[in-house]
């Protein structure tokens, strides 16, 4: 399918974490999203330009890109490579995200952002050792090497297997406790937006939320939201032109809500009031991970008490539900391989219960 494109602005957002490019056209008040498949099967494999040529090819049509008043790739090296394909000038992936003014967390191709900054080359820098603690199964490290070599030559290569989920998944928890450390700890906020591939494409939301307490580790309360369509850096990028048009789409909400997490360091009680005749009681001891069912759209006041602190909160559902995290802080692994595999496991158990999301 092909847009007339017109005065329109049109922002090419590609994710080489995920299954698909998403493309934004904006015209009037209006806009239309187009998906392209990014599962190249072809031998040799295509090069980023390459893939951005397909891309560009069969979402718009290479005249209509000409005509481009600005265009944006995800990722550090797409964006190198998009300057030897049209004529716009690609942006900095830094100030399109700043342009949000959100708590965004972003793991793409090349690129970790966050807290208003972004970390280029984080694959490069990755210990094959940091990555494999977070590895719920035994893999030399020479294997983990290689993986992430070959992820360096070709960012759009799509994860199939649940061995590379995991790969990826573990790189991303490295990559954003990098930037995290960077800044000096975690930023409070009482929410936070996911995006990049790594995590908007997940096979499981509940994946996405382990991800985020893993390596933020935060305390307190955190609404955790998710970019599923990519659409946030393809915003960034209109509202650097268009600051109204893209606020406009911004209030329609495009992200989706995952769930309510509360974290504490210590042995907690809490009791929660779904609107029924008893409030249901919790108890959740230290060290334990624990996902009470809370369904999209439903609400639960609940009133915590701990050992050092007591006090209530608002908890919103959602397909994960309310996680109580009371591992501590900071969070440590088992410093034997065999306990620390079956304690990754375990957070997994204890956290992936619900359906996948509905496309």
């Amino acid at each position: 399918m092909h847009f007339e494109l017109c005065a329109s602005v049109m922002i090419l957002s590609i994710d080489f974490g995920g299954a698909v490019a998403k493309v934004l056209i904006v015209q009037d008040d209006k806009f239309d999203v187009v998906e392209v498949p990014l599962g190249f099967r072809t031998r040799p494999r295509l090069t980023i330009s390459e893939a951005l040529r397909y891309i560009i090819k069969t979402a718009v049509g290479e005249a209509a890109a000409e005509s481009a008043k600005a265009i944006y790739v995800s990722g550090e090296i797409a964006s190198m490579e998009l300057k030897e394909i049209v004529t716009a000038a690609a942006l900095d992936p830094v100030e399109v995200l700043k342009k949000l003014e959100l708590p965004l967390v972003v793991v793409g191709a090349g690129i970790t952002y966050f807290g208003g900054q972004a970390h280029r080359g984080e694959n490069l820098a990755l210990k094959a050792e940091e990555i494999a603690r977070f590895l719920p199964f035994k893999l030399p490290l020479s294997e983990v090497q290689n993986f992430f070599a070959n992820k360096e030559i070709y960012p759009q290569i799509v994860p199939t297997t649940e061995r590379a989920h995991k790969l990826e998944q573990a790189a991303a928890r490295i990559r954003i406790q990098s930037a995290v450390g960077r800044l000096g700890g975690w930023a409070v906020s009482d929410y936070i937006i996911a995006s990049g591939g790594v995590l908007s494409k997940a096979p499981h939301p509940s994946e996405v939320v382990l991800m985020l307490l893993d390596s933020l580790q935060p305390r307190g309360l955190l609404r955790i939201y998710l970019d599923t369509k990519q659409l946030l850096p393809a915003l960034g990028t209109l509202a650097i032109y268009q600051e109204e048009k893209a606020q406009k789409i911004l209030d329609q909400k495009p992200v989706d809500f995952l769930g309510t997490a509360f974290s504490v360091a210590e042995d907690v009680s809490l009791w929660l009031d779904l609107g029924l005749s008893e409030p249901q009681e919790l108890e959740v001891d230290a060290g334990e991970l624990v996902t009470f069912p809370l369904d999209e759209g439903q609400t639960a006041k609940v009133k915590f008490e701990t050992q050092s602190q007591k006090g209530e909160f608002e908890a919103q559902g959602g397909p994960c539900g309310l996680v109580i995290d009371a591992r501590g802080r900071p969070l440590e692994l088992p410093p034997t391989e065999g306990e620390r595999i079956k304690c990754l496991r375990k957070w997994e158990e204890d956290i992936c219960r619900y359906p996948l999301f509905k496309k």
